[in-house]
């Protein structure tokens, strides 16, 4: 059975103060930062596609350019609500349910349907971003900038030709922001 949550796309409460936020499975991301980057609060760990929803976001725990300094999606979720196969309904945070907690984000939506999320959003000087991009020969350039992104970038990725031999394997570029 999939049961398809995209209707249940309620943004339930917003706290511009402490960037709390409580949404339905449904809302995309898009959504949580149109509310939030006004008051200069960022989701963190999103991919660059702004139209996955929070529930898939969950389910799948996915990671973003920022994922290896803040940690994957599921690190924003305070708690949330889901619905068990019998109908039960399940209040369920870090602190009081771990184990289960832990089953649920990342459990591709195997333990119920979940219903209500409620995030913690971290706060940003701005919602600008300062980009710099710079050309690799090789995939051991690439690999040093990355390395090097880490004392001073809060985003950064890496993009190579896989397809170009020998001292050039791995060429392309990273990009870094903050």
């Amino acid at each position: 059975i999939i049961v398809k949550t995209t209707k249940m796309d309620k943004i339930i409460s917003w706290d511009k103060n402490t960037g709390n936020i409580i949404v339905e499975p449904g809302v995309m991301v898009a959504d949580v930062l149109m509310k939030s980057l006004p008051y200069n609060w960022v989701l963190c760990s999103i991919p660059g596609g702004l139209e996955v929803t929070i529930g898939g976001a969950v389910s799948n725990n996915i990671h973003g350019k920022d994922s290896w300094k803040v940690g994957n999606f599921g690190d924003r979720v305070v708690s949330l609500k889901m619905v068990t196969a019998s109908g039960e309904i399940l209040s369920i945070n870090k602190i009081e349910n771990k184990q289960l907690f832990n089953a649920v984000i990342g459990g591709m939506g195997l333990f119920g349907i979940i219903i209500e999320i409620t995030l913690q959003l971290q706060k940003v000087p701005s919602a600008y971003v300062e980009q710099k991009i710079i050309p690799t020969s090789n995939v051991q350039e690439s690999i040093d900038l990355l390395e090097d992104a880490k004392n001073h970038a809060d985003f950064s990725i890496a993009w190579v030709d896989a397809f170009s031999k020998g001292s050039k394997l791995g060429r392309g570029y990273v990009s870094m922001a903050k």
